[in-house]
């Protein structure tokens, strides 16, 4: 059995490698054939906001026993097409 099918979407808060004060949500549905879900927060409290909204998209989900590997999906197809707020 695919576990993977059975499992809720795990939404995952990490500080971007590319763009100085950016903070990503991110997360990869197994379920849906690896659909990636991302939200970039930058300037004032981009920190707090995508922890909030983090909080507020996994309160809609059932609880999951996997952790998103975030680093692996999702940190490298932001690289390659994000463009920082900053202006860096």
């Amino acid at each position: 059995m695919n576990t993977a099918t059975t499992q809720a979407i795990a939404f995952e808060v990490k500080e971007s490698r590319e763009c100085l004060d950016d903070w990503i949500v991110g997360a990869v549905d197994y379920a849906s054939e690896g659909e990636m879900y991302i939200a970039v927060f930058s300037g004032f409290a981009a920190e707090e906001r995508a922890l909030e909204y983090a909080a507020w998209k996994n309160s809609q989900e059932q609880p999951t026993s996997w952790r998103l590997d975030f680093d692996r999906h999702a940190e490298a197809t932001i690289s390659s097409t994000q463009v920082c707020s900053s202006g860096e």
